[in-house]
């Protein structure tokens, strides 16, 4: 007999039918921006799991924006849920908490060309925004903040200043998943002295590229921030 070279297929992961059940809510319109959900112990009595389950599960759709959690007030649907909720790659690459690699290659591919639209099309006062959010990154990186809210900001700004609607809406439905990335590689990665200094000049970079209306230069800051990115995580 010929030995198979498979993998073994993996059991559903508890959490992520509660993922599915939270999510399913919010496209039914039975939850909304702003609805508290019931406490850890509601969440899992009504859904037959342990509370541990709940709390890895809440653990996810937090970091997506999906849901925030308010210490002493309990947990709400955030702002941004019902986008999320639509989208089932958002979901599948959630659930896969190892895909941080896979992720950054995702946010290189889409975010070096729309880095190269935004140098050839964003208007000045999307610049002067680009500026503000590379400010506030620093100045939270240099008083030994992550720089994450910042970080995440840029992103996005680089999208707006693309000017093209399908880009921005893409890469909106997008932040939160990044946003879990963004955190991930925090976590990964700060532990290496030289990171927060290494963040702030891809940023600039890229900022500066932009700035300048040279397509090529922010294409290549935009990939070669990422390629830092999975250098270090490769660490």
């Amino acid at each position: 007999m010929v030995p198979l070279d498979v993998e073994p297929i993996r059991k559903n992961r508890i959490y992520a039918e509660v993922i599915d059940r939270i999510k399913r809510l919010i496209v039914d319109g039975q939850l909304k921006p702003g609805d508290k959900l019931p406490s850890e112990r509601e969440l899992a009595s009504a859904l037959g799991v342990s509370r541990s389950t709940v709390r890895e599960a809440v653990s996810v759709l937090a970091s997506s924006g999906l849901v925030e959690v308010k210490p002493g007030l309990g947990m709400f649907i955030g702002s941004s849920g019902q986008d999320h909720a639509i989208s089932p790659l958002s979901l599948m690459l959630l659930v896969e908490r190892d895909s941080s690699l896979e992720l950054l290659e995702l946010r290189k591919i889409l975010e070096a060309e729309a880095a190269a639209m935004a140098a050839e099309r964003a208007p000045s006062e999307v610049i002067e925004m680009l500026e503000h959010a590379y400010a506030e990154m620093e100045a939270d990186l240099n008083s030994g903040g992550s720089g994450e809210d910042a970080d995440v900001k840029f992103h996005e700004l680089v999208a707006k200043a693309t000017m093209n609607m399908v880009m921005t809406k893409v890469m909106n439905s997008l932040n939160g998943l990044f946003r879990y990335s963004i955190n991930q590689y925090r976590k990964k990665t700060f532990m290496h002295s030289n990171r927060p200094h290494q963040l702030l000049a891809d940023h600039r970079a890229i900022l500066d590229a932009i700035r300048s209306h040279d397509p090529e230069k922010a294409r290549e800051a935009m990939r070669s921030h990422f390629k830092s990115l999975e250098k270090s995580l490769q660490l």
